[in-house]
């Protein structure tokens, strides 16, 4: 019985060092970009993507999606830059902190960018610009490319 409870025990506590380690990641990033979607009453893809500094992304699938669990990979300093790009072209800072939707049941994402001091987080729910759906798209992608990503 002791056994049990310290294997419960140990799980437990790999389990928040995981989580703890994704979010610390986040905190500390000087330069990146989050894309989280939120559960829905449909079949929504719920995730959270994120990108720092050094290209390096991290994925956390939790249901309706191909991946379920935590992912890494590599973005190529081209990827990256293409992103940072079409951030600071969209003029990202300049847009609202939130888009609201009248639709009780409509998705929700949270689109983030970090620049140095720079740092934004959009709430959006359908309908919001196109340039933050191009935006949205464009990190949506990455997660799509199962076979880029690695299992942690």
């Amino acid at each position: 019985m002791k056994r049990v409870f310290g294997l419960f025990l140990l799980l437990g506590m790999i389990t928040m060092a995981c989580v703890t380690t994704n979010k610390s990641q986040k905190n500390k990033m000087v330069y990146g970009f989050v894309l989280q979607e939120t559960k829905c009453f449909g079949k929504c893809p719920v995730y959270e993507l994120v990108i720092n500094e050094n290209g390096e992304a991290t994925l956390e699938g939790e249901m309706n999606i191909d991946l379920i669990g935590n992912y890494k990979r590599t973005l190529s300093k081209e990827e990256f830059a293409k992103l940072t790009t079409a951030f600071e072209t969209a003029n990202f800072f300049a847009f609202q902190d939130e888009y609201k939707s009248r639709r009780t049941d409509a998705p929700k994402a949270y689109l983030s960018f970090i620049k140095g001091e720079k740092q934004k987080k959009i709430s959006l729910q359908s309908p919001y610009p196109k340039e933050l759906k191009e935006l949205k798209k464009m990190l949506y992608a990455l997660v799509l490319e199962t076979d880029k990503w690695e299992q942690r």
